[in-house]
């Protein structure tokens, strides 16, 4: 199964607007774990994806992946970087990471 988002990520949001979690939320955050997590580097035109529904700057998107970075480590988590490809090369990437960890 693929998730496009984890429950730790909510952590990492809340880090980023300089906001803290009560102790009670990061218990539940941390009750799931994952066996593999992607980490999703941003596109280099991330700006240019107007129409997209998305409203954070370049910027924005990278100090996420920071953060994305910090808490996934913090819980012990090896993150695997997927890196700013063009699309196709991107999903290739991944399915080669799956063909690996099946």
């Amino acid at each position: 199964t693929f998730l496009d988002r984890g429950t730790l990520d909510g952590l990492a949001y809340l880090k980023m607007f300089d906001t803290f979690a009560p102790e009670h939320f990061k218990a539940q955050l941390k009750a799931h774990h994952y066996d593999v997590v992607v980490l999703v580097k941003p596109l280099p035109n991330l700006d240019l994806r107007v129409g997209s529904g998305r409203n954070d700057t370049k910027e924005e998107a990278e100090r996420l992946v920071d953060l994305l970075s910090e808490v996934y480590e913090a819980e012990g988590y090896q993150l695997i970087s997927l890196p700013p490809l063009p699309l196709d090369e991107r999903v290739n990437h991944l399915l080669e990471l799956v063909d690996q960890l099946s």
